[in-house]
């Protein structure tokens, strides 16, 4: 994992706006992404494109996911499957969506699931994924960059990792240098 530091939060969301306003990247944190990557898989089964131009001649070009938000029922790494089940991420699924089909491990939630859409599907041309290395989530993060490098998505990706930070970092100390 590479070291980054942060812009300083008035440039983030904003530096590309001067180059061109004829494209948008999709920026999505957490939960949001789960919601995206099933919105890109209906878009790309009715045969369009993450590069199909909206109102205004937009075009989305590619996302970035912000410490994805991925959870299964079977353990990765050094989990057990009672640490796998107490977990906050689980808790929270189960709450917000009680009676999902397959529970925890629907696809909206767990895209490794069998039945999930193929990360060959994924609908846009550029990904980038960042990580926080304490983030309770930061397994599945990797796990699911593995996942899209072996399936023969065709785009251009990149992960990055901050080290000694947990999830949403950005949100609580946005001047990081």
């Amino acid at each position: 994992m590479r070291k980054k530091k942060c812009l300083p939060y008035r440039v983030q969301p904003l530096h590309f706006i001067h180059q061109s306003l004829n494209f948008i990247v999709v920026f999505l944190f957490s939960i949001m992404i789960n919601l995206s990557r099933e919105e890109g898989d209906v878009r790309k089964t009715k045969k369009m494109d993450w590069t199909e131009t909206l109102p205004g001649d937009v075009k989305i070009l590619g996302r970035f996911l912000s410490h994805p938000y991925f959870w299964e029922s079977k353990p990765i790494e050094s989990e057990t499957t009672e640490e796998t089940e107490q977990n906050v991420a689980y808790k929270i699924w189960l709450f917000v969506y009680p009676f999902s089909p397959g529970r925890i491990d629907n696809p909206m939630i767990n895209p490794f699931v069998d039945d999930a859409p193929s990360f060959s599907g994924l609908a846009c041309s550029m990904l980038l994924v960042c990580l926080a290395e304490k983030d309770l989530l930061m397994s599945r993060g990797i796990l699911y960059v593995e996942s899209m490098k072996k399936s023969g998505w065709n785009g251009e990706m990149e992960l990055v990792g901050v080290e000694g930070k947990d999830q949403f970092f950005h949100f609580f100390d946005p001047d990081l240098s």
